[in-house]
């Protein structure tokens, strides 16, 4: 721990004197006292009653706790990480009422030689979070998040919702494997369409919308380069539980119940379990 400017302190805030003005018109001004040896314009002040507070800037200095989620060395690595984020995701919301509200690939961390019995990936930034009881209700003159991963409801002007948050997990999941660690995706992907700022919002939640649609995702699963040809399937069946069918159209809405609450979380947690367990 670093104290930088220690034992700086500062005495009386001083003002502007007027001339002319009567002690009643000084208010809470002291008396004037100016003296031959203020140079500048001090001499034309006159101090307050009011003190500045005597602050340290202090920097707290500590060793990074993990690596960057793009630096993840292997694909299991990669799927461990996104898995223990998702349970953290549930654990602040479930049982801290939090929602994290701003889920993005700088905001999971890979933690090298975790304790025993801890996880290797950790879900950090709290900075958006919002309560779960009572949801805040949302302004929509503002937008928070990284676009690529922005959810189409909340494009939408929808409030934030725990769902939202799980699809913003898919993106960046779609996002690390065909970027391939460099989020580089290559040229011509239908990820560009996801950060291309000229687009509008409207036209961003329609083109996210569109991509979802089976036949279509397929496209991106193209996409997806051999190195990681073994989690396409992941790919699919994240797609399916996060946009299901409804009345012969994919459904990008939330189901707020308990039982679809935690539907989504098991569905979520277990696809990347599975692929896990196929990959070790």
């Amino acid at each position: 721990m670093v104290h930088l400017r220690s034992g700086m302190s500062c005495g009386k805030q001083r003002r502007f004197s007027l001339g002319g003005t009567t002690g009643a018109e000084q208010g809470d001004s002291a008396k004037h006292t100016p003296s031959d040896d203020i140079s500048g314009v001090a001499h034309l002040t006159e101090e307050t009653r009011r003190s500045f507070k005597n602050r340290t800037l202090t920097c707290i200095i500590t060793s990074p706790l993990g690596r960057a989620l793009h630096t993840f060395q292997t694909r299991l690595e990669l799927l461990e990480v996104l898995r223990d984020a998702i349970k953290c995701h549930r654990s602040l919301y479930m049982d801290a009422g939090l929602l994290h509200s701003d889920i993005s690939s700088g905001n999971m961390i890979i933690v090298d030689d975790p304790d025993e019995g801890q996880p290797p990936g950790m879900l950090i930034d709290l900075e958006l979070a919002t309560p779960r009881d009572p949801a805040p209700e949302r302004d929509t003159s503002i937008i928070c998040g990284t676009r690529p991963y922005m959810a189409i409801g909340y494009i939408r002007d929808e409030a934030k919702t725990y769902r939202h948050d799980q699809e913003s997990f898919f993106y960046v999941f779609l996002w690390m494997i065909v970027g391939d660690r460099e989020m580089n995706v290559p040229v011509g992907s239908r990820l560009h369409g996801w950060e291309e700022g000229s687009s509008s919002w409207f036209k961003l939640a329609q083109q996210k919308l569109s991509d979802m649609e089976a036949d279509n995702f397929q496209h991106i699963v193209d996409e997806i380069p051999p190195a990681f040809a073994t989690v396409k399937g992941l790919a699919e069946t994240l797609r399916a539980l996060l946009f299901p069918v409804r009345d012969g159209k994919i459904w990008a809405g939330t189901d707020n119940t308990p039982e679809g609450t935690d539907k989504l979380y098991d569905g979520m947690i277990g696809a990347f379990d599975a692929a896990i367990a196929s990959d070790e």
